[in-house]
């Protein structure tokens, strides 16, 4: 766990403006987030998933965000309340320099990156705070983090995705969550059996957030069905921009 934690803390985190006006925005709603954590001292949760963005991301042509629903036990390595630095390095050393883990989710993520070379991907989460030591997140802390703590949607407007990706098992869950903080949408169905589908939420119209199952418990065949839809729409969009 120490070298854990030392190989945390020697990150250096990027200083280019996408990357400052970030630490700008967590600094500004970090007394929200210690808010609810206060509220609910009875409940294990976890640390708050903060981004770093890398420097291939920000010139990338095609800029994929792709939202997972929450990170379990997100910051567990530290033994007392981290910092937003700390978090912030966690991110970066996690996801830039050790590509996640294996788990379903992550796999796609790089997945995404194979669709072409002129695209990157960064992961986010709608929940940013989940459970401390399993899966899942508590709908009252996710519920105040939508009215209190508008992290998400500023994220997306400091990083400008031209793509938005939700891989869900819970459309009921999703739906909520995303409608609270985006408002209602119109939608584009691109597959009817497996469920792909491209919306167009009221506040953020510029950007196509694609709906779509999470890999996780699909058959290889049906996962292959879906990837290529999405590939095909996502290279649609890269045409438009040569």
């Amino acid at each position: 766990m120490e070298n854990r934690l030392q190989a945390i803390h020697d990150i250096v985190l990027p200083s280019d403006p996408i990357n400052s006006q970030l630490e700008e925005l967590y600094r500004k709603l970090w007394h929200s987030y210690e808010k609810i954590c206060a509220v609910h001292t009875n409940r294990q949760l976890s640390n708050i998933y903060l981004l770093t963005v890398p420097e291939e991301f920000i010139k990338a042509k095609i800029k994929i965000l792709i939202l997972g629903k929450e990170t379990q036990g997100w910051g567990g390595e530290f033994k007392d309340a981290p910092s937003i630095t700390e978090l912030r390095q966690l991110y970066k050393l996690y996801v830039h320099e050790e590509k996640g883990n294996q788990a379903a989710f992550m796999r796609f993520v790089q997945w995404i990156l194979t669709i072409h070379d002129g695209i990157e991907v960064l992961p986010d989460n709608i929940i940013k705070i989940g459970k401390k030591s399993r899966s899942g997140h508590y709908r009252s802390v996710a519920r105040e983090q939508m009215n209190i703590l508008p992290v998400v949607q500023e994220e997306i407007r400091i990083i400008n995705p031209d793509v938005i990706i939700c891989p869900t098992s819970n459309i009921r869950v999703y739906n909520e969550y995303l409608t609270s903080m985006f408002g209602s949408y119109t939608e584009q169905v691109l597959h009817d059996n497996l469920w792909v589908s491209v919306r167009r939420y009221d506040t953020i119209q510029e950007i196509p957030v694609i709906i779509c199952p999470h890999p996780q418990g699909k058959s290889t065949d049906e996962l292959n069905v879906v990837k290529y839809t999405i590939a095909k729409y996502i290279k649609m969009i890269y045409d438009k921009r040569k």
